[in-house]
């Protein structure tokens, strides 16, 4: 009835105020690209779940995330911040000693500490090494429920016991899923349904081994590979789907702000290489995300977003308090008048594995600037959402014009804000070892 009369209030007035939800359960699924969920476009029948739960929330078609790794983007997803100033996943330590990586920097506030003063409860359950307490992302989670190897079945199932643990005031609850992320094992009966075929090499979900054969890897190969990444999908949709269910029996759905989103995406291919980290193409950056809230009108939404902009959004979609200090932008109001946002600029940063890169993108242009060569690449995402022709040389100006911009975004530290390093334990080095981050 109430999203009744919002519709009414958006035609014959322009507008609907929302309630302020109740609750907020933000939901990342690891290395989960755009592209490949039915509600983008994906030809497979990989998201059969989402795509029926998308017509009921708002879809946007350009969120990017502010880095192609784990560690980067969720620093921006819970301090609001691009990752040179909240500092999660900086290069610490010196040539030669032991892999290192910064945490979050200790005087950056979180989202959830915000909430948590503010007589939230907050909850998170957790399965990639990157989100181990020593790197930060834990601060102001009353309950922070970090598991090894725990699949979409398990963060689900003890997901849904949190909620009956916290309800009964309002709380934050945050969810990741780890399982399109390789080795691509996804459990019966998803596994073999999209990955038919033989490859031509022992494909044992290993990075290093993959990367190493690409160019004897064949079409068949190829093919394999990426069945194997979309049945990972698969058991993650059909996962969530049933988390959905709960919410909506629970009678949470209705009196929530709920988010789907990702990390970054995963490189298959496009660009002649794989997996994630190394460069800043879309198949890295360009991320899901949908949000449903009962007074908000299902659509797709065109207006970029980055996900530095959750939390500014979620403070006022809450009535909290909003940090004048944040990058990200709250996209609140438009969202629940049906308006489209005016045009921003999107900061992304801190590559895993290569030479620096750094991008700018005020929609449709994207700047990526090579730090240590210097070299450019400007891209119209519009006309050549592949990036596949540069323009960088026909159009100096705007090259030069957004690469002042991005050097004064990132120039823009706080004072007090330095550096801090970490050497990561010998169990998390393992556990990063077993994912293929450690070669």
């Amino acid at each position: 009835m109430r999203k009744l009369w919002c519709y009414l209030a958006l035609i014959l007035l322009g507008g609907c105020t929302p309630k302020t939800p109740e609750n907020v359960i933000l939901i990342v699924i690891d290395t989960l690209r755009a592209d490949h969920l039915g509600f983008y476009g994906y030809e497979r029948p990989t998201s059969p779940r989402l795509d029926e739960w998308s017509h009921r929330g708002v879809v946007f078609d350009q969120a990017l995330a502010t880095s192609p790794w784990t560690l980067p983007t969720f620093g921006s997803i819970l301090s609001g911040r691009i990752p040179s100033h909240h500092g999660a996943g900086e290069r610490a330590g010196e040539p030669g000693k032991r892999w290192r990586r910064a945490p979050l920097r200790k005087s950056v506030q979180t989202l959830p500490e915000v909430l948590t003063a503010q007589g939230w409860r907050t909850g998170a359950v957790v399965s990639n090494p990157f989100l181990r307490e020593h790197f930060g992302l834990s601060r102001g989670f009353e309950i922070y429920d970090y598991e090894r190897d725990r699949t979409a079945d398990g963060v689900v199932d003890r997901s849904i016991t949190l909620l009956d643990e916290l309800a009964g005031q309002p709380f934050f609850l945050m969810m990741h899923l780890i399982d399109p992320h390789l080795p691509y094992q996804a459990p019966d009966p998803q596994l073999g349904t999209f990955s038919a075929g033989e490859p031509s090499i022992a494909f044992g979900g290993s990075r290093k081994q993959i990367r190493a054969n690409l160019g004897e890897l064949s079409t068949v190969d190829q093919g394999h590979i990426i069945g194997r990444y979309d049945e990972e999908i698969a058991f993650v949709d059909q996962e969530i789907g049933h988390f959905l269910d709960q919410l909506e029996q629970r009678g949470l759905f209705e009196h929530s702000l709920v988010i789907l989103t990702a990390d970054h995406g995963e490189e298959l291919f496009e660009h002649g290489d794989f997996e994630h980290g190394h460069t800043m193409h879309q198949e890295l950056l360009r991320v899901p995300l949908v949000m449903w809230e009962s007074s908000l009108e299902p659509r797709h939404e065109e207006s970029p977003f980055s996900l530095a902009d959750l939390p500014q959004t979620i403070y006022a979609a809450t009535q909290g308090k909003m940090s004048p200090s944040l990058h990200g932008v709250s996209h609140w109001k438009a969202l629940s008048k049906a308006r489209v946002r005016e045009a921003q600029q999107i900061v992304a940063e801190n590559t895993l594995w290569s030479q620096e890169q750094k991008v700018m993108i005020e929609w449709p242009f994207k700047l990526v600037l090579h730090e240590k060569s210097g070299q450019r690449q400007l891209f119209d995402l519009t006309t050549d959402p592949q990036e596949e022709n540069d323009l960088a040389a026909a159009n100096q100006q705007l090259a030069d014009r957004l690469e002042q911009d991005l050097r004064s975004r990132l120039a823009e530290v706080e004072p007090n804000m330095g550096r801090e390093s970490m050497i990561i334990t010998e169990e998390a080095e393992q556990e990063l070892r077993s994912l293929g981050y450690l070669d």
